[in-house]
């Protein structure tokens, strides 16, 4: 998808990469949830139509009810549309608060971010009028704040799958730095 975004073109391979990394959970978390309410499915569904868990699971933790069924709450208490997820979407591939991007990336991604932000909210003004539409640019907004949450949560189960599994702590010294990467 980011190459359908215009900002990508001319960033730098670098700045690419950080953009790209920052939002690829996020985006990826994002476009299951959305998917799966459109499957009118009340936990994740992958595109093969696998479903991780389905409650309820004798092995499900809350960690699991976070990552694969609570994610869909957001997009499904705000009924969100095509337009509004493809507009969110891009907004979350140009977030410029990506670490590692230069300086010159972090101001043209803020550009667009800013650029999309009010795309999306005229959009919403356009159809509900300017007060409810700003409410509904509001509400998308915070779907963008639980994907993120979300995201986390999924590093998170991630961790435990393999603390779990025992596949960790092989190497005290590397435990230590996957567990920093995967949860920063």
């Amino acid at each position: 998808m980011s190459k359908a975004i215009p900002v990508f073109e001319i960033l730098q391979f670098s700045d690419k990469e950080a953009a790209i990394r920052h939002a690829l959970l996020i985006s990826t978390v994002f476009t299951q949830a959305y998917y799966s309410i459109v499957k009118h499915s009340d936990a994740l569904v992958m595109p093969d139509g696998h479903m991780p868990i389905r409650l309820p699971h004798k092995h499900a933790t809350n960690l699991h009810y976070e990552v694969f069924c609570r994610v869909i709450e957001p997009i499904k208490r705000v009924n969100i549309t095509q337009e509004e997820y493809v507009l969110l979407k891009t907004i979350m591939l140009c977030n410029p608060v990506a670490k590692g991007l230069s300086e010159k990336g972090r101001k043209l991604l803020e550009k667009e971010f800013d650029r999309y932000s009010k795309v999306l909210l005229r959009h919403m003004q356009e159809r509900l009028g300017m007060a409810p539409g700003a409410v509904r640019y509001g509400q998308i907004m915070q779907v963008f704040e639980a994907m993120a949450h979300f995201a986390q949560k999924h590093r998170e189960l991630h961790v435990w799958i393999q603390i779990n599994l025992g596949k960790i702590f092989k190497n005290d010294k590397n435990h230590i730095r996957v567990l920093e990467e995967v949860l920063s």
